[in-house]
């Protein structure tokens, strides 16, 4: 080990990092031409100090690992003592090129820490990245501030193309409750709020001045639509990417609130809300592009605390209606109303305010959520779309609603905040694991074969809040409001170890 180079230390300061950067660690590169390249790793961690991810009381080993398309793996560990660098062997020129550094407590130890970068290119000359290392399976606070000031109801949506997650307008504290015209990015490779995006042809970024607006995720970028701003119902739409933001055409899409079901092929579908005060009906489809279609098809009944997805044979699966009675609509979807067919779950508990999650086999888990009544629900059911059954496999620790449910890259449900039953939001968090339900199985051999575990703890108890699922494994926590009533701008991440 080789004592840190200060000016890059000093370098990284300038560039507004905090002084919780930890470490730079120098890696050889073989460029293009055959001559040496260098690879310039900067791992920043958590503000907290106490959420330090490489305490060297802990962190003892540091291992390293490089693969990509057309190469090997490339991998270097040692001892891992703070302020030092490590060296290791050079690595092929070419693209997709990735890397993770792991901490551990020793020499074969446990991993304590982790990080991944995004996909990236190595060729000759200096390459530099940033790589956010946090502690697995826990939550630490993203570098930086957070959001600021605080908001509720934006619309938070990831990129697929980058990785990242943009922040779209929202409403500010409590006693300054006006629309916020503020489109923000977040870098997942370094887990910070990189400043706001530009905003074409309007430099304010008043497009985004707007809350409860839906966003959906595109090809290469996201759509942004409806809401309402201090003046009212709000009818235009945008689309962004992770440079900047246009304001598109005027549409019908004045709906206020709402929610989406994005379809795995690409676009999606935005689903009831508000439209003239009532609760509307209406879906419309989004293409891949962003082209809209609307009101292509209906939901059976409005409602006040719908959740829904697309399942893996490509119905669109739906809870929370005011007659407790949940539904699939089936066939066609794109070719509209006449080319569908409603389906009643008869055996499906239906749940207002619930969470859906579509595992990779293409069954449903419906997670928690409340009755009619206002009771709150516990149990975790399955639904099959190739069977057509919908069976109880087990239930939450702790019954919740207006929770976070998001698929971890290893196959696990991780499920996060909400309201418990004294009516005020939960930090507690539950991890779900359905990698072992057998498939094709009756009820009875799925009842009770859930693994359900209390997880770690958020750092701040959160309801009505986004968790987002980054392309490098791990989980970002935004938004919501705490017990009082209070928005939240504190961001967290969830690291996997795998």
């Amino acid at each position: 080990m080789s004592p840190i180079d200060t000016s890059k230390f000093s370098r990284l300061i300038r560039l507004g990092f905090l002084p919780v950067v930890l470490a730079a660690t120098t890696l050889g590169a073989l460029g293009c031409s055959g001559s040496p390249g260098v690879l310039v790793v900067y791992i920043s961690s958590s503000s907290n100090i106490s959420e330090d991810p490489l305490d060297p009381s802990v962190v003892r080993w540091l291992r390293i690992r490089i693969d990509g398309p057309d190469m090997g793996v490339v991998t270097a560990e040692g001892p891992f003592e703070r302020g030092g660098s490590t060296e290791v062997p050079p690595v092929p020129a070419g693209e997709e090129r990735r890397l993770v550094i792991e901490g551990l407590t020793g020499e074969g130890g446990l991993i304590v820490s982790r990080g991944e970068s995004l996909p990236f290119t190595i060729s000759k000359g200096q390459k530099e990245i940033e790589v956010y290392v946090g502690l697995v399976d826990r939550f630490s606070s993203a570098a930086g501030f957070g959001l600021d000031p605080p908001r509720h109801s934006a619309a938070v949506v990831p990129l697929k193309g980058s990785g990242d997650v943009l922040f779209i307008g929202g409403r500010g504290c409590v006693g300054d409750d006006e629309a916020l015209g503020r489109i923000e990015r977040f870098d997942s490779t370094s887990a910070r709020l990189v400043g706001p995006v530009e905003c074409l042809e309007d430099d304010s970024c008043v497009m985004a001045r707007r809350w409860d607006h839906l966003a959906l995720p595109l090809a290469d970028g996201a759509l942004f639509a409806g809401g309402m701003d201090d003046d009212g119902p709000m009818s235009s739409y945008g689309l962004c990417n992770q440079d900047d933001c246009l304001l598109a055409e005027e549409t019908g899409l004045s709906r206020i609130g709402g929610l989406v079901a994005e379809n795995p092929s690409g676009g999606g579908y935005l689903l009831g809300g508000k439209v003239d005060g009532e609760l509307s009906t209406r879906i419309d489809r989004i293409d891949a592009s962003g082209d809209i279609s609307e009101g292509v098809l209906l939901l059976p009944e409005a409602g006040g605390g719908l959740s829904a997805t697309i399942d893996g044979a490509g119905g669109l699966l739906l809870m929370g209606f005011e007659d407790e009675r949940a539904r699939r609509i089936s066939g066609d979807l794109e070719a509209g109303e006449e080319a569908v067919s409603h389906q009643i779950l008869e055996d499906a508990t239906d749940r207002k305010d619930a969470s859906m999650v579509t595992l990779p086999d293409g069954r449903v888990l419906a997670i928690g959520g409340r009755g009619a009544d206002g009771e709150i629900i516990s149990s975790i059911e399955i639904f099959d779309p190739f069977l057509e059954v919908t069976c109880n496999v087990g239930s939450l620790i702790r019954g919740r609603y207006s929770h976070g449910a998001s698929k971890l890259r290893d196959g696990r449900v991780l499920v996060t905040g909400g309201f418990i039953s004294t009516g005020s939001p939960t930090a507690e968090t539950e991890m779900i694991d359905p990698r072992y339900l057998p498939q094709a199985a009756s009820c009875e051999r799925l009842q009770g074969r859930l693994e359900v575990r209390m997880a770690a703890r958020l750092s701040t108890p959160r309801a009505g809040h986004a968790a987002i699922s980054l392309q490098n494994g791990h989980l970002l926590v935004a938004g919501g409001k705490d017990e009082d009533g209070y928005a939240i701008g504190r961001l967290e991440i969830f690291v996997t170890a795998l």
